[in-house]
C-alpha cells in the first residue's frame, strides 16, 4: 500500500500538472458485501479529517487543494467511484456505513468536513459517531429539501434531478453522460473554474492546476456514468431520515456571501437547526472559491484540536479484514 510516484499530466505548450495521488487508495468491504472507496492523504494522525466530497466529485477531491501536513480520509459516496449503491438509499445508513468502515481503518476520534452536497452526508456521519467527532466544518453546504426548493441558485438542479419521472432530470442526466462520453467534460470544467477566476486567483490559486485536478476527481468519481450523482440528488432532495438536531458537536458553517450555486439561505437554515452552529459568512466569496478557502480553516482547526486532550484516548490501529489495497 505504499504510495506510487506522482502522476503528471503533460500538455503541449503548457507546464505539466501533478495530478492527485493519495497516500493510500483502498476499498473497504462492508458486512453486507458492499464496497466503499476510500482515499487517505497524509500520514495517519490521532485526529484524522473525514472528508465528504461535493456533487459529481470523488474521494480524490481533497487532493485538488494542497492540504500539507493534514491527514484526510475521503470516501466515495454511494454510486461514485469504487463505492456501491445502497440497496435502500438512506443518510442514516450512510452514517452507519462510515462508522463500520472506520473500525476496519482503525480510526477513533476524528474531525468531519462536508463540502457542498457532502454537507448532509457529513452531518449524518457526525450524528452516527457522536462524541467521537471533535468538530464539524461545512463549506458551502446544501441544506434540507425545503431550502433546495425555495432558495434558487444552481443547487436547484438537485431537486430537478431528484424528481422521479422528471423530464428535466432525464435530460440533464443524458447531457452529463454525453459530456463524459465525448470528453466535453474538459471544456465544461474549464467554464466552471473560469466563472470564478477572480475569486480563485485572489487566493493565489492556479486555474490551470485546479482545472486538471478537479477534472481528474470528476472522472474518477463518475467513471461508471452518473449513477452516483442521480442517487445523490434523489436522496438529498427528499426529506432526510435523520435530524441535524442530533449533531451535538460544534459545527462551523463557512459560506460565501455571494455564492450563486448554494445561496446563503442554506447556511442560515443550518444555523437555525444545529444546536451548536457557528456561522461565518464571507464577503466576496463564491462557491468553488469558498470551498478552497475553507482548507485554511480546516488546517487551523486540526492544529487547535491537536493541543486539546481527546475525549477518549485513541490511537491508530492496523488495518483489519475487509480492507483491500487497490
Amino acid at each position: 500500500m505504499s504510495r506510487r510516484g506522482p502522476r503528471v499530466l503533460r500538455r503541449r505548450g503548457r507546464p505539466p500538472v501533478t495530478l492527485i495521488r493519495p497516500e493510500t487508495d483502498l476499498v473497504v468491504r462492508l458486512r453486507d458485501g458492499r464496497r466503499l472507496g476510500v482515499a487517505e492523504f497524509g500520514i495517519r494522525s490521532a485526529l484524522p479529517v473525514l472528508y465528504f466530497h461535493g456533487f459529481i466529485g470523488s474521494r480524490l477531491e481533497p487532493g485538488a487543494a494542497e492540504l500539507y501536513d493534514t491527514n484526510i480520509i475521503a470516501f466515495d459516496r454511494p454510486g461514485y467511484g469504487r463505492s456501491d449503491l445502497q440497496r435502500l438509499p438512506s443518510l442514516r445508513t450512510w452514517g452507519a456505513d462510515v462508522a463500520e468502515a472506520l473500525v476496519q481503518l482503525g480510526v477513533g476520534q476524528c474531525m468531519v468536513v462536508g463540502v457542498s452536497t457532502g454537507a448532509p452526508y457529513a452531518l449524518a456521519v457526525a450524528a452516527a459517531l457522536g462524541p467521537r467527532v471533535q468538530r464539524v466544518i461545512l463549506a458551502g453546504g446544501i441544506a434540507g429539501p425545503e431550502v433546495l426548493e425555495t432558495a434558487g441558485g444552481t443547487a436547484l438542479v438537485l431537486s430537478l434531478l431528484g424528481r422521479r419521472g422528471s423530464r428535466t432530470g432525464r435530460f440533464l442526466h443524458r447531457l452529463a453522460n454525453f459530456a463524459l462520453a465525448t470528453r466535453l467534460d474538459r471544456r465544461l470544467m474549464a467554464m466552471v473554474v473560469a466563472s470564478e477566476r477572480e475569486a480563485l486567483e485572489r487566493q493565489g490559486l492556479s486555474l490551470d492546476v485546479l482545472h486538471a485536478r478537479l477534472l481528474h476527481s470528476f472522472r474518477t468519481g463518475n467513471r461508471r456514468g452518473l449513477r452516483g450523482a442521480l442517487a445523490d440528488a434523489r436522496l438529498v432532495a427528499q426529506p432526510w431520515d435523520f435530524s441535524v438536531a442530533d449533531v451535538k458537536t460544534e459545527v462551523e458553517l463557512l459560506h460565501g456571501a455571494n455564492d450563486p450555486v448554494v445561496p446563503p439561505a442554506h447556511a442560515h437554515w443550518y444555523a437555525a437547526h444545529l444546536p451548536r452552529a457557528r456561522l461565518q459568512m464571507v464577503p466576496g466569496e463564491l462557491h468553488l472559491s469558498m470551498c478552497f478557502r475553507s482548507t485554511g480553516r480546516i488546517q487551523e482547526a486540526c492544529q487547535e484540536l491537536s493541543h486539546r486532550p481527546l475525549a477518549v484516548p485513541t490511537r491508530a490501529q492496523p488495518l483489519r479484514s475487509g480492507v483491500e489495497a487497490v
